[in-house]
């Protein structure tokens, strides 16, 4: 896979991956963070965030390279 399309992926999913994490969902009584009932749900997206985020680093500095 050329390394821009990789980088390309990598910021894709860091980015989901954050966002779905960070969701939170509106009723009558007010803003609630989507994962309240789950909240390993949301840590392991978190994490999932974190690993892909330094691969999204990498295939960057690689692209920078050469």
């Amino acid at each position: 896979m050329p390394s821009r399309a990789r980088r390309n992926l990598f910021m894709s999913a860091t980015l989901m991956s954050v966002l779905f994490a960070i969701a939170v969902t509106y009723d009558k009584r007010g803003f609630h963070w989507f994962w309240a009932d789950r909240p390993w749900v949301g840590a392991v997206l978190l994490v999932l965030g974190a690993v892909l985020g330094a691969f999204w680093v990498r295939a960057q500095k690689q692209l920078q390279q050469g």
